[in-house]
């Protein structure tokens, strides 16, 4: 049992309870003549199938979910170190992009912040879209060699 709670989101500590409530409930089902075993192997699959039912009531369980929501708020904290180096890096595009020329700060804006397509782009600097596509790989690259440049 514990095995099979260990694999659908749960603790040793969790299989140990659910084990306990599932025995008792079998228990009772024995005394009360709701279930009469015929072998030990008969008891121990019923056993087994109480135990599994019970377990999913807890993953169905408001309250199990809530203790997801908690464990994700404890990862915040990893998230935080992760958001504040994005943030580092979008600062460093920032700052680099304006030393880009206007031809290529205006082309990078109409992409990626305007959600202009290549087709778009083309046609309103009157480019052939492959001379679009050409022009936004040599501004992207340009800023990457700004940004390595001062990260060395």
């Amino acid at each position: 049992m514990e095995r099979y709670v260990k694999e659908n989101r749960g603790n040793a500590v969790q299989a140990e309870d659910i084990y306990q409530e599932a025995f008792l409930t079998v228990w009772r089902n024995v005394q009360l003549e709701r279930f009469s075993p015929e072998s030990q192997a008969d008891f121990s699959a019923y056993l087994f199938r109480v135990c599994k039912n019970k377990w999913i009531d807890v993953l169905r369980s408001k309250s199990f979910k809530s203790e997801l929501f908690t464990d994700k708020e404890l990862n915040r904290e990893a998230e935080t170190e992760y958001d504040e180096e994005e943030d580092r890096l979008i600062d460093l595009i920032k700052h680099h992009f304006d030393e880009l020329g206007d031809s290529c700060k205006d082309l990078l804006s109409k992409f990626y912040y305007s959600k202009m397509s290549m087709r778009e782009i083309s046609e309103v600097k009157g480019w052939s879209e492959a001379t679009a596509r050409n022009s936004k790989y040599r501004c992207i690259q340009r800023l990457r060699e700004l940004i390595n440049r001062n990260s060395q």
